[in-house]
């Protein structure tokens, strides 16, 4: 039987502790569990969850059909542990329990681990179908489901440091470039979601390369200038071919626009050129700063917070799947034809000069 665990204050260890015994490897037990009983394959299970349940989640098929291959793989799941898979009317606590279960248990067909993205992907899905059914419940962010969540993180860092990663990079989809410049995630009235957006245009426009790169920046790595009669941000490096993020006069998703209020907000004691974004309680007010005060403290970044960060972007904004930072490089080199400002909301309307972003094509090893 599953140890008893009662306490919403779940600590990380514990996390690991429960994970490791739904794995079969805790401390006293060297018995590891049968994954046949519960192998439940994505590409086997697709199309059993069809109709309204569905429609409600929203009009892209990419969407639909990542949703229902993940819940259809939960289901799976359930009626081979011979348990409910009501999980539009199962309690908090069922869908808790059941979901921590399935992170560590779940199997391809043939028996084999998923790959963390794909658990990621799983949950994602699963997540974007309760909150399309079920009013007001959220199993990423809500503290009912702190034990799933502890279980999720502790497993899919397991799966990482075993090499279980993505093994494929891929370009971000049309209708996921749309939602990131619609949902809220790059509101620049926001500490984080400036940060964000300015991060993510740089990768785009300026090919920064990896995430110790990214952390050595400067105030200084980035110049505002003209090349030929437009306004831009240009990389200072020490060489190589240079890369420019040009201005776009009238519209207010313009990333230069956000990349001069970014460095206008930045911690003046610091030279740092990516901070740690304030929270609430961090202002002087206490509440939100007043126009004079800085959005970011004198502490840089990690490493990792920098590496992860389209992963991060991708899970908040809920796109249809997780991307990775090499992604928004490889979507620079497919939009060699296409403009980045296409994709903003009511662009047509924004008074968008008609010219063509310069982009560089890119090599993804």
């Amino acid at each position: 039987m599953s140890p008893a665990i009662t306490s919403l204050s779940l600590t990380e260890q514990q996390g690991k502790d429960h994970a490791l015994w739904l794995l079969g490897k805790d401390q006293g037990s060297s018995q590891k569990k049968s994954s046949s009983r519960w192998q439940c394959d994505i590409g086997a299970t697709y199309g059993k969850l069809t109709g309204k349940a569905i429609n409600g989640i929203g009009n892209n098929e990419c969407t639909k059909k990542s949703t229902r291959t993940s819940v259809n793989t939960f289901k799976d799941y359930l009626s081979s542990r011979g348990k409910s898979t009501d999980i539009e009317n199962n309690t908090r606590e069922e869908l808790d329990l059941a979901l921590g279960e399935l992170y560590v248990n779940v199997r391809k067909a043939d028996g084999s681990l998923y790959k963390s993205s794909a658990i990621r992907t799983i949950r994602f899905g699963i997540a974007r179908y309760l909150q399309s059914v079920r009013q007001g419940i959220d199993i990423i962010h809500d503290v009912d489901f702190i034990k799933s969540n502890t279980i999720h993180k502790s497993y899919v860092n397991h799966l990482d440091k075993i090499g279980l990663v993505t093994e494929h990079i891929l370009p971000i989809a049309d209708h996921d470039l749309h939602k990131l410049y619609s949902c809220g995630v790059f509101d620049t009235d926001d500490p984080t979601g400036l940060q964000r957006k300015v991060f993510f245009e740089i990768f785009f426009y300026l090919n920064m390369i990896g995430r110790d790169n990214m952390r050595q920046k400067d105030k200084n790595s980035y110049i505002i200038c003209y090349h030929g009669n437009r306004k831009c941000v240009k990389a200072v490096s020490d060489g190589g071919q240079e890369k420019y993020m040009y201005q776009l006069p009238g519209n207010p998703y313009c990333p230069v626009l956000s990349f001069e209020k970014y460095v206008n907000k930045l911690c003046p004691t610091s030279e740092l050129f990516w901070q740690r974004p304030k929270i609430k309680g961090q202002w002087a007010n206490k509440i939100f700063p007043d126009e004079t005060e800085s959005w970011y403290l004198a502490f840089p970044l990690g490493k990792n917070t920098l590496g992860k960060m389209m992963h991060q972007i991708s899970e908040d904004a809920q796109l249809s799947q997780i991307y990775t930072n090499s992604s928004i490089k490889l979507t620079n080199s497919k939009l060699e034809q296409v403009r980045l400002q296409d994709f903003y909301p009511q662009a047509s309307q924004l008074g968008i000069i008609n010219t063509k972003i310069e982009t560089i094509s890119i090599h993804i090893p």
